[in-house]
């Protein structure tokens, strides 16, 4: 009943982004089912069909109510004033978009200019403008435009995309921008710490193109705070090659990639489940507050903490029903992500793939393990198999090498390194396999929406993602501790910088030859 009611209400919000047909006729139907159930309640099926329709007929009529933001009147909403020209202040809300010759602003906190005085106008706008002036984050702009109400553009539901970010006025290439030192005295407390998130990742960049050069600091700007203005765009063109863009992108498909990786890897790095989790809660909660604490961002966050759960703890049931309800939530509250967010899509199905692809991989490769020992084992009389009685007085077998007998002798200094040098060798191996099979995972169930959003999949994107996937939590560590000491002390900064620099040019190299 439990995944009845939230598949339908999901599949309803999601017909309703690809059909848009009056909500009468849905509920001429529910009524329908609703008649026949009361006539026949013993037939089980009919109550299930029923209840399935109710909540399919709740999903479309909540995108219907969404659709009607964009149609606002309020003369207190910017949507109200499409087709007009105004004069407006507003702060950039996100990084910058760049295009050939055009940069895209997003712009919230908007107040109209008028001839005395101001009035502050709800919703977002985003504005096209010129290559120069370029304007950064968290810069307040002044600027004469037109608005226009989004539309759609060759079959694709722009205005819909749009909508999702609460955008519903567009601004092509205003007659005047500039920036302005604008300071806002009745900004709301939100308000106000989103000022201060603001000035903390400017503060945050500042310092990495101080510790690090280009473009190692624009990937690792990339890395922490999703920032890929830094990044030239042969290197932007050899991410999207190889299918791993998404490292530098923030997003949920990245977010939960790396959080499950690192629980996963976790034991063999002897760090207790316990404190794997006091490490990535405080590294995620800054995480987010360095990006900007947006809504996609949070959305990320969320989704990377079901796959910990899934990794860490293993109730496949309760993860299960977790995953549900988050995307129901998220749906519930914002409707249009569901087919318009490819970061929601992304991470919520590469927690799927965490979630199921990836033990099942783990068990495959198991068995494969123990099939090739086995195999070699008795191929070339390298290993034998022994009996011992454990101490419950039960026979175990065991695969030892031959020269090596049960007696107790002393181990020399040789034999102690080796038997190091053994143990770091397994290790490593387990690290290499588990960011494999999470990666793997993770890609078979994205594939699909890969191959519907952007018509095309990478077939070295799984082999990249293992090469590189594993040194991400190490450089984002590395990376913002260095960031940390610069700004007490640039120049150890600068030094502690380097410890990240071999990795960083480690990623860039792989992802420059694997191209080609």
């Amino acid at each position: 009943m439990f995944y009845l009611v939230t598949l339908s209400f999901l599949f309803g919000v999601g017909l309703h982004s690809f059909l848009d047909f009056d909500i009468f006729y849905l509920f001429i139907l529910l009524l329908g089912f609703l008649v026949a159930y009361g006539l026949n309640r013993k037939k089980w099926w009919l109550r299930g069909i029923t209840i399935a329709v109710i909540f399919l007929f709740l999903g479309y009529a909540r995108f219907d109510l969404a659709t009607l933001a964009g149609s606002a009147t309020d003369a207190k909403e910017l949507a109200a004033y499409n087709g007009q020209g105004l004069i407006l202040i507003g702060q950039v809300q996100s990084p910058p978009e760049v295009g050939e010759g055009l940069v895209k602003y997003t712009l919230g906190d908007i107040r109209s200019i008028k001839t005395v005085g101001y009035q502050d106008l709800r919703g977002k706008l985003l504005v096209t403008a010129n290559f120069y002036p370029r304007f950064r984050y968290g810069d307040w702009l002044r600027l004469h435009c037109r608005l226009k109400k989004p539309e759609v553009i060759n079959g694709f539901a722009y205005d819909k995309y749009l909508a999702k970010d609460g955008i519903y006025s567009l601004c092509y290439y205003p007659e005047s921008i500039e920036a302005v030192n604008y300071i806002n005295q009745n900004l709301s407390a939100t308000e106000k710490v989103k000022q201060a998130l603001f000035s903390i990742k400017n503060k945050f960049i500042v310092q990495i193109n101080k510790i690090l050069p280009a473009p190692h600091s624009g990937l690792l700007a990339g890395l922490l705070l999703g920032e890929t203005s830094g990044l030239p765009e042969y290197l932007k063109q050899s991410f999207i090659d190889t299918g791993t863009i998404h490292i530098v992108a923030i997003s949920g498909y990245n977010i939960t990639i790396i959080i499950g990786l690192f629980f996963l890897i976790a034991p063999y790095l002897y760090i207790s489940r316990r404190w794997a989790w006091m490490l990535i809660l405080p590294a995620l909660f800054i995480f987010v507050i360095l990006t900007g604490a947006t809504g996609s961002v949070v959305r990320a966050a969320i989704m990377g903490l079901i796959a910990a759960l899934s990794t860490s703890f293993g109730r496949l049931s309760d993860v299960r029903r977790l995953l549900v309800i988050t995307a129901l939530i998220m749906v519930a509250i914002n409707p249009y992500i569901l087919r318009f967010d490819v970061g929601f899509q992304l991470s919520f199905l590469a927690t799927v793939g965490l979630v199921y692809f990836t033990p099942r991989l783990d068990q495959v490769l198991e068995r494969l393990k123990e099939w090739l020992s086995g195999y070699f084992g008795r191929q070339f009389g390298i290993l034998r198999e022994i009996e011992s009685e454990s101490s419950a007085g039960r026979v175990q077998k065991k695969w030892l090498k031959r020269d090596v007998s049960p007696k107790k002798t002393p181990v020399n200094f040789w034999g102690r390194n080796l038997k190091a040098l053994r143990e770091f060798s397994g290790q490593l191996l387990a690290i290499i396999r588990q960011s494999a099979t999470t990666t793997i995972g993770a890609n078979l169930a994205v594939a699909p929406v890969l191959l519907w959003q952007f018509g095309r999949i990478s077939l070295i994107s799984p082999v990249v993602n293992v090469l590189i996937l594993w040194t991400i939590p190490i450089i984002m560590a590395l990376g913002f501790v260095a960031a940390i000491i610069s700004f007490l002390w640039l120049p150890l900064g600068q030094v502690a910088g380097w410890l990240s620099w071999a990795l960083l040019e480690y990623i860039i190299e792989v992802v420059k030859v694997t191209p080609h």
